[in-house]
């Protein structure tokens, strides 16, 4: 489950990839890498907040650090 948090109203928006995401979090300004156990995800924010997949990379052997071209 990836999601966002309005800080302002409280509210949460989410989205599932169904895969489990441990501690891999990168953040810079408008987006958010998360590696979870078979795929990097590239994610930024619809203008409503909710989680958008801008890119996935499947990584090789369960390995989040080593995403496949």
């Amino acid at each position: 489950m990836i999601g966002t948090v309005d800080t302002g109203t409280g509210t949460v928006r989410s989205i599932s990839t169904g895969e489990d995401v441990q501690n891999s979090v990168s953040t810079v300004p408008g987006r958010t890498a998360v590696a979870t156990d078979h795929t990097l995800h590239l994610l930024s924010a619809a203008p409503d907040g909710t989680p958008v997949v801008q890119r996935r990379a499947p990584t090789t052997g369960g390995r989040p650090a080593s995403p496949v071209s």
